[in-house]
């Protein structure tokens, strides 16, 4: 299985997208109980899924039956062979992007993207319809005038 292309696209479970940078940054800013139950979603940066293996697992415990306890595991990743996890579906579904150096648009993502071989049509209609939906139609443009 091939190793993930850093950095990372990191898709939380609300319309946010962010740039993780490196394997140190995940475990840090991303909890293993979180990213074991699903909460984000991970992207290469070629655009290729990636599955959390956890090298340590998470610990759940409890103290006399009553108070439960959980510590996060030490995990890294892999490339998902499956492709149900499209990024263009995921970056559709994105309204805003993280701060980040390396781009300062959702549309300079999806350009790379297609760069790097998705067809990112999904994302690209999306935008289309935002776009019309924002502009004035042109009876309306007529009428103020």
């Amino acid at each position: 299985m091939k190793n993930p292309e850093w950095p990372l696209f990191v898709f939380p479970d609300d319309t946010s997208i962010e740039i993780c940078e490196s394997l140190e940054d995940a475990r840090r800013d991303y909890e293993g109980i979180d990213v074991e139950s699903g909460v984000f979603s991970f992207f290469d940066f070629s655009g290729y899924p990636l599955k959390p293996v956890f090298t340590i697992p998470n610990r759940h415990s409890k103290f006399l039956g009553l108070i439960r306890s959980c510590s996060s595991g030490v995990f890294e990743f892999a490339r998902e062979s499956s492709l149900l996890n499209d990024i263009d579906l995921a970056l559709s579904n994105s309204e805003h992007l993280a701060n980040t150096e390396r781009f300062r648009t959702l549309d300079d993502v999806c350009d790379h993207l297609a760069e790097r071989g998705h067809s990112m049509k999904l994302f690209r209609a999306k935008r289309q319809i935002k776009q019309e939906a924002e502009q004035p139609a042109h009876g309306d443009a007529e009428e103020s005038e």
